[in-house]
This record gives C-alpha cells, structure tokens and sequence, in this order.
C-alpha cells in the first residue's frame, strides 16, 4: 500500500503532463540542482558577504585615507620646503651683497666729491676775523716808514707779505688787499715807503729799507708784492734778503726811469710771478715785463682791461684821473676780484705748503682755465 502510495505521488506529485522518463529526469536531477541552487543561493548571500569585505575594502582603503596621512608628511613637505621658502631669506643677503656692493658703488661717489669739492672762493673774504695795529720805524737811512698790519686771529701760516706801494703812492692803496689776505690766515703789512716822490725816487734803498722793516718786526718767511715801481723794488728786496723771501709779486711793474731793475732780476732765484694791465703811458707800456721776464721761475699774465689803478685796493681820485680806462667788456669790480683771488692764491701757494694753488697758477688749472675761456686773462 505504501508502495502504490510512492508509485502514485511519483506519478503525479509534479503537474504540468510530464511523462514518466522527463520527470524522472526531473526528480533524478532535482537534487543535484537543488544542491546547485543551494550552492548558488548561498553564494548569492554570500555575494554581499563578499562585498562586505568590498565595504571592507574601504576599510582597506581606510590606509588610503590614511595615505593623505602618509601625504601629510607631503603637506608637511611644504613645511620642510618653508627652509626652501627661507632659502630666499638666506638669499635676502646675496639680494643685500648688492647693498653690501653699494658702498664699493659709492666709493667713486665718495671720491668724486673729493675731486669735485671746488676750490675755496678767494674773491670773498676769508674765514679768520683780523686785527689792524699801525706803526712807525726808523730806519738807518734816517727815514721814519709808516705802515698798517693787519694780522689774523686764526692764523695759518707764520709767514708774511709786504707790500710795496708805487710811485707818488701811499700803504693806503693796498689796506684793502692786506686786509683780504689776512682773513686768509696771513699777516699782511703795507707800508709808505720814504723813496717814491717827484724829488725822490730811489728802488734800491726803498728795498733796503723794506728788508729792515721785515727783519724787526720778525718776519721769517716773506712775499713781497710791489705795484709799480714798487713791483722793481720787491725784486731788489728778493735778492738782497733770499734767506727769508719766498717768493715775489709783481703788480703792473714799471721801471724806473733810474733803471737798474735788470742787474737785480737776473740774480733772483725765489719764484716769481707778474700781473699785467693794459699797455698804457701810466705802466710806461709795461715798461716792467722785459725786467721780470730776466727772472727765474716766472709766471707772466695780463689781465683784460685792467688799468694801472685796478691794482690798487683801494685806488684813489687821483689814479682814477689820470689812468683810469673805460671798461667794455669786464666790469672794474670783477676786474678786481680776479687780481685779488691770484694775489691770494699766489701768497697761499709760497706761505702754507698745505694750500693747494694749481687751480690758479697752474696752466690747466680749473679757476685759471675758466679766467682764460672768458677772456679775462691771458699768458705773456
């Protein structure tokens, strides 16, 4: 009964008309396919279990997120780079070595002013305040000579100039100058020598008595600067006093009519130099050049326009009227100054061995160059 039971659900447990041998088939299968689904379904399952591990797999990759950790370092790579950034500031001293090279660039800048600094204004009156003393000597030759000194409070030197005036002249047409110069640092005197009148006209003795003059009043180191007649005198004085004469200047020399200049120029070894106004009767048509141009060491210029009376300073009426000269090209007063600026450096030159005089009195100096450009003066 059991067995006709099995044989009957056998038969028709499954609808659908199968014939025995497809069922049979069928169930024969059926395990094994039941199996594969039940291999397969658990697989599917296990499908999201393998993708838990996928899921897991972020948590894998979790050290990927972890690697921007390990990028950190990367991110801190910057920072270790911040010392490449500071390479600049390192660099900040070579940008500063050109700073470092600035002071080498103005060391031609720092130079440049040396050579550039201009040569000090000797047309205005110096730095020193000064004092004037007037007095008297007596001479051996029996002459009582008047003079003014003027002497600086700030002097630079402690040599001195003397000045001998011209014929029928006085100390004071040269107060002015003196005073200049000793505002320059130099004692200066100028003096009204006994020999230079109508009745009297005697070169040698008034050299003679300016040589005593010096001598008592204790100069050690003279330039004697003559106007005129007196421009032959100081020659003379040069030459019979050359322990103490440094040099010698001549303002518009005029010699005699005595002579005798000749016989002492030749003779004198001190430095000389002359300035020279327009040729005229009042400086005998510069009767003086050929008895300085016997002298050693000479330096010879002519002033434009400059009259016998330029050289004086102060001039007076009496030189004004009769050797005055119209002016048509350099006014009296800068006429003035170039006399006085040359007298100046030219004493300075021979006095103070500081003093540098090349823009003056040499050929290619700046002031000297710039006087010649203009016309004021030129070289005889």
């Amino acid at each position: 009964m059991k067995l006709n039971t099995l044989l009957f659900l056998s038969t028709f447990g499954c609808s659908g008309g199968i014939t025995g041998g497809s069922n049979k088939d069928i169930i024969g299968d059926t395990p094994d396919t039941l199996e594969d689904g039940a291999d397969e379904e658990p697989s599917d399952e296990e499908t999201p279990d393998e993708e838990t591990p996928g899921e897991e797999t972020p948590d894998e990759e979790t050290p990927d997120e972890e690697t921007p950790d390990e990028e950190t370092p990367d991110e801190e790579t910057p920072d270790e780079e911040t010392p490449d950034e500071e390479t600049p500031d390192e660099e900040t001293p070579d940008e500063e070595t050109p700073d470092e090279e600035t002071p080498d660039e103005e060391t031609p800048d720092e130079e440049t002013p040396d050579e550039e600094i201009p040569p000090p204004d000797l047309t205005l009156a110096g730095p020193s305040a000064v004092y004037a003393t007037s007095g008297s000597l007596l001479v051996s030759d029996g002459c009582n000579l008047q003079y003014e000194r003027y002497t600086p409070y700030e002097p630079t030197t402690a040599g001195e100039v003397f000045f001998l005036h011209g014929f029928m002249r006085s100390k004071d047409e040269f107060t002015g100058i003196a005073e200049h110069l000793s505002s320059w640092g130099i004692t200066a005197t100028s003096v009204t020598m006994c020999h230079s009148s109508f009745i009297d006209v005697q070169p040698e003795q008034n050299a003679i008595d300016m040589v005593e003059l010096a001598d008592s009043l204790g100069a050690e180191e003279v330039v004697w600067v003559g106007h005129s007649n007196g421009g032959i005198s100081a020659l003379i004085a040069g030459n019979i006093a050359p322990d103490i004469t440094s040099a010698v200047l001549g303002l518009d020399p005029v010699e005699s009519t005595a002579g005798g200049g000749d016989a002492w120029a030749s003779t004198l070894t001190a430095p000389v130099a002359s300035l020279f106004g327009e040729s005229d009767s009042c400086n005998d048509d510069n009767s003086g050049l050929p008895i300085y141009e016997m002298t050693t060491a000479v330096d010879l210029l002519r002033v434009t326009e400059a009259d016998h009376c330029s050289f004086e300073a102060p001039t007076g009426w009496l030189c004004t009227l009769t050797c005055g000269r119209a002016k048509s090209i350099f006014s009296e007063s800068y006429i003035a100054s170039t006399i006085t600026e040359l007298t100046t450096a030219w004493a300075k030159l021979y006095l103070e061995p500081s003093f540098d005089a090349t823009p003056w009195w040499s050929e290619t100096g700046s002031v000297r160059q710039e006087l010649e450009d203009v016309g004021a003066i030129s070289s005889l």
